[in-house]
């Protein structure tokens, strides 16, 4: 018998979600952190707010890649990361909607079933 398990599509739909967030925070905190290089000059303190936000942005939306990755392995610790990572999103409201999806899929018994026992997908 093969431990084969194909992955649910609610858990398909949360990969798609993850590297939606991911690319685009990504993208976006990138930005961010280019434009608060260009006020490095100028003595107004804004510069030093874009990049103390910025960098952090740009690191919890690496990891939500990496986490998109190892969804397929099942790993029970990941699931509580991912829940963790949803929640640090919340004050960014673009990113509110496919936060909210990921947390409801994740916490829903199909999600807490997926993570149960690590194996992996083919």
């Amino acid at each position: 018998m093969s431990d084969f398990t194909p992955m649910p599509t609610a858990i398909k739909w949360v990969v798609v979600a993850l590297w939606f967030e991911a690319v685009s925070g990504v993208a976006g905190g990138t930005l961010q952190v280019a434009v608060g290089h260009s006020l490095v000059g100028e003595d107004n303190g804004k510069a030093a707010l874009m990049l103390a936000v910025g960098y952090p942005y740009v690191a919890v939306h690496l990891l939500l890649a990496l986490c998109a990755i190892l969804v397929r392995r099942r790993l029970r610790w990941l699931r509580k990361t991912l829940l963790v990572l949803q929640v640090l999103q919340i004050p960014g409201l673009v990113m509110l909607l496919p936060a909210a999806f990921v947390a409801f899929t994740l916490t829903s018994s199909q999600g807490r079933d997926w993570f149960v026992e690590e194996r992996t997908v083919e």
